[in-house]
């Protein structure tokens, strides 16, 4: 398992950092603008650009906001899914040994990493410049859970898709309807999160167990 994370993490800094690095580039480039005279300016524009707390469709159909909110969030997406193909791919006999769940919580785990820290740094940079600006770490870490949280489902999409069609679409269409209600993730208890964390993780856990590499493979 320890050889899979890594190995995960040093494939996605070898192939993927120009996308890592231009997300972080953007979010940096938007903390650069905030204002500095008008506070609840800066407030908004910090939590729909630089970090994406609002998870909404934008009422005022902001397309720089749309595109950001696809960015922070389907940014982590791409990537699980890539590390969880890039396996699939290359199935050796690695995968035989390793069972299933330990295999797709290894994946959870890299993910956990690298947004934790890419949003972090996203943080010390925008608290840095703009010191002004009531922001704490609870801000990364209440992110980070989200995130984790549109992992596990997506993997959880992801295998449901091979027994069960139907179910998987119509969990996709519950996912995506997120965006059409006002969620702002700051005002979301963080054990209410984390609660919600557990119970994906532990359904995409059980459903490990009657699922085989086989049957993700074919």
């Amino acid at each position: 398992m320890k050889y899979i994370i890594l190995n995960d993490i040093t494939n996605i800094i070898k192939k993927r950092w120009p996308i890592l690095l231009t997300y972080i580039i953007i979010c940096f480039v938007f903390a650069l603008f905030l204002p500095t005279i008008n506070y609840k300016e800066a407030y908004d524009m910090f939590s729909n650009y630089v970090f994406g707390y609002r998870i909404e469709w934008p009422k005022n159909n902001d397309i720089i906001m749309i595109g950001m909110l696809i960015l922070h969030y389907g940014i982590f997406i791409l990537l699980s899914v890539d590390i969880f193909k890039n396996d699939l791919s290359n199935y050796d006999n690695l995968l035989e040994r390793l069972s299933l769940n330990k295999w797709i919580n290894s994946k959870i785990i890299v993910i956990l990493i690298i947004s934790l820290f890419i949003n972090s740094v996203i943080f010390i940079f925008t608290k840095i410049i703009y010191p002004a600006l009531l922001i704490n770490y609870l801000f990364v870490i209440n992110k980070v859970m989200i995130i984790l949280i549109l992992i596990c489902y997506t993997y959880l999409l992801i295998m449901l898709f091979r027994k069960n069609i139907i179910l998987s679409i119509l969990l996709a269409i519950g996912i995506i309807s997120i965006l059409f209600i006002s969620l702002n993730i700051l005002t979301i208890n963080i054990i209410y999160i984390i609660s919600i964390l557990l119970i994906i993780l532990s359904l995409l856990n059980i459903l490990s167990y009657y699922t085989k590499f086989s049957d993700l493979k074919g």
